[in-house]
């Protein structure tokens, strides 16, 4: 059954495609196929951190988190690690939400991506530290 429907999705994705290039003809002849490929990726992304929700409430989400601290300045490479460990925090606790798993990453690669962020911005603010102290 499963190799059915991928044969039908991938005969399904060449008329998309056709039709595509032949509405649209000129350009790079791969253009339609990596814009087709990009639909489908931003679809199982979308499914992840919203899904079953408002299809942009990822950055709604993190963007409340962020606002509730307006004194903290978001640009220093430490609070860009942070910035992203929130994507991937709100990323998992969404799959919590719904109780269900991820069709690009799951909960537990989420939860890695987390630790992974956090010990880079603990390295990130040790080196901003280390850089001052060698300025005085």
């Amino acid at each position: 059954m499963e190799a059915t429907a991928n044969r039908d999705e991938v005969m399904l994705w060449q008329l998309v495609e056709d039709a595509l290039k032949k509405q649209y003809p000129h350009g790079h002849k791969d253009f339609i196929a990596l814009c087709l490929a990009e639909i489908k990726l931003h679809s199982a992304k979308n499914n992840d951190y919203a899904g079953g929700g408002r299809p942009m409430g990822n950055f709604e989400r993190v963007g409340k988190i962020v606002g509730m601290y307006p004194r903290v300045n978001w640009s220093t490479p430490q609070n860009i690690a942070i910035l992203y460990a929130l994507k991937q925090l709100d990323a998992y606790l969404w799959l919590e939400h719904g109780d269900r798993e991820g069709l690009v990453e799951g909960k537990e690669a989420r939860l890695g991506d987390i630790s992974v962020y956090m010990k880079l911005a603990r390295l990130l603010l040790q080196d901003e530290r280390r850089r001052l102290a060698e300025e005085d």
